[in-house]
């Protein structure tokens, strides 16, 4: 019995030694395998908060805080201007703090411009997820280099297709007048129905029109309702011939609801009460542009879901 005693014994202790493990009280060469142990097991625990914050980030990106986007900087200002074959974006913050976050994300613009460079899609992604997004610094078809300035960084965007100026150029403002001015960089867009938190946004063709319906996530929200019906009603008002020479400085005001579903460029809109929010009657001048007009429409409210 003794025999077969310090055989299972003997048998556990190689098996547990096998996996790495050691049988209590275990010396000589157990030491060492304890010495090392600790190591491995640390390995994966000094790593493991790496995933933990990319989780924690999706989120924010997924809500369009564009955590690489310098525009996207707590209070940061944002300016845009013309320049040959393209713009010129300056992001500025009032504190150091803001000044180097800002000047940090320069090096995440320039590299997602590069490895984006064969892409140049301008599908309103940016080419490089959730952390870029909608950020007014465009990516896609692009070449862009940063320098920095005084209270941040100056960005020089470039079209690589004098086709695509026009488009840059536009899309640039539009996005930074989506953006808003809050405090935290979110996207206000204060005139777009869209944009109240929680709202829902159907689009459809009616009557060789497109109706986007607003409707509040909760019909009984009364404040929800509310606003819908006020920015609908001021969205409607807007000016979007370039009459009104509205400026797209992010405030959130005239043209600068450039991304809202109830797209006005070549169209009237009229908008009506509904149970819930609003429904925003959208005709183009142009029969012919209907179809244009609605995918236009269907696309922008995708970015809401």
């Amino acid at each position: 019995m003794k025999s077969v005693h310090c055989s299972v014994w003997g048998a556990v202790a190689l098996l547990l030694v096998a996996c790495g493990s050691e049988p209590t009280g275990a010396a000589g060469s157990g030491a060492a395998a304890s010495g090392s142990a600790p190591k491995s097991a640390a390995k994966p625990a000094a790593s493991a908060p790496a995933p933990s914050a990319s989780a924690a980030a999706a989120p924010d990106e997924k809500r369009g805080k564009m955590s690489n986007c310098p525009a996207a900087v707590e209070k940061a200002k944002t300016e845009i201007k013309d320049v040959d074959k393209g713009v010129e974006v300056t992001v500025t913050a009032a504190d150091k703090a803001g000044t180097d976050e800002i000047r940090a994300r320069s090096k995440s613009v320039v590299e997602h411009a590069k490895a984006d460079a064969a892409k140049g899609q301008h599908n309103g992604a940016g080419g490089s997820g959730g952390s870029m997004g909608r950020c007014p610094i465009v990516i896609g078809g692009t070449d862009i280099t940063a320098v920095d300035i005084e209270g941040g960084a100056k960005y020089t965007v470039l079209s690589k297709d004098a086709k695509e100026l026009d488009w840059l150029r536009r899309e640039s403002k539009e996005r930074l007048a989506a953006m808003g001015t809050g405090e935290k960089g979110d996207r206000k867009m204060a005139n777009c129905p869209s944009a109240v938190a929680g709202a829902k946004t159907t689009v459809k063709e009616a009557g060789g029109a497109v109706v986007v319906t607003v409707l509040a996530k909760d019909a009984k929200d009364e404040a929800s309702v509310k606003d819908i019906r006020e920015r609908a009603k001021k969205n409607v008002e807007l000016k979007h011939d370039g009459s009104d020479k509205a400026k797209h400085d992010g405030d959130g005001g005239g043209a600068g609801d450039g991304r809202c579903p109830s797209v006005h460029e070549g169209a009237t809109a009229t908008a009506k009460d509904v149970d819930g929010g609003t429904e925003i009657t959208v005709k183009p001048k142009a029969p012919a542009d209907l179809k244009k007009l609605s995918t236009e429409a269907a696309d922008r409210a995708k970015r809401f879901d």
